[in-house]
């Protein structure tokens, strides 16, 4: 038996990068808001003059341009698990395909997780020529698919078995 394995990403994790920088700046703005308001909180029993009103206005509008930030990362890393998402969608196509290629034992393509721009590949093969046989043709069709659709890096590897599988009579 032979074990393939691969992980597939999209190459769009600069705009992932993008909003991890976003939910970055909406959390510091929370918290200068948070500071902000502990601040004024602090001076007020005193009776010390300071500008309240408007540093309760800072704070506001500290918080409503950090929930800002926050949905538009949000939006972000929903449009790219919906991209990868339909992509696994499609590529159950290739499953079926594989799936009844010779010596295929199973084939399998699933979302990752906890990572919205990987996809996880799994098969189970008889015997490494049928599956350098499937490696050299049908996975070139559905790395070129994956490819058209922003998923450049595209890793597998192979793990020997020595358990069988059982044979049925």
């Amino acid at each position: 038996m032979i074990i393939l394995t691969g992980r597939v990403e999209q190459t769009i994790s600069n705009r992932l990068a993008q909003a991890v920088h976003l939910e970055n700046e909406a959390n510091t703005l929370f918290s200068e808001a948070s500071r902000l308001e502990k601040e004024i909180d602090r001076y007020r029993p005193i009776g010390a003059t300071y500008p309240f009103d408007e540093k309760y206005a800072e704070a506001k509008e500290m918080k409503i341009l950090g929930n800002d930030k926050r949905s538009e990362a949000q939006t972000i890393r929903l449009t790219t698990t919906k991209i990868r998402n339909n992509l696994v969608h499609e590529l159950q196509k290739y499953v079926h395909e594989t799936n009844t290629s010779p010596g295929c034992q199973t084939f399998v393509v699933t979302p990752d997780n906890f990572h919205e721009d990987r996809i996880w590949i799994y098969g189970l093969w008889q015997n490494e020529l049928t599956l350098e046989n499937y490696l050299a043709g049908p996975f070139l069709k559905m790395k070129q698919y994956l490819k058209k659709n922003g998923f450049q890096k595209i890793e597998i590897s192979k793990v020997h078995s020595n358990s069988q599988a059982p044979t049925s009579q």
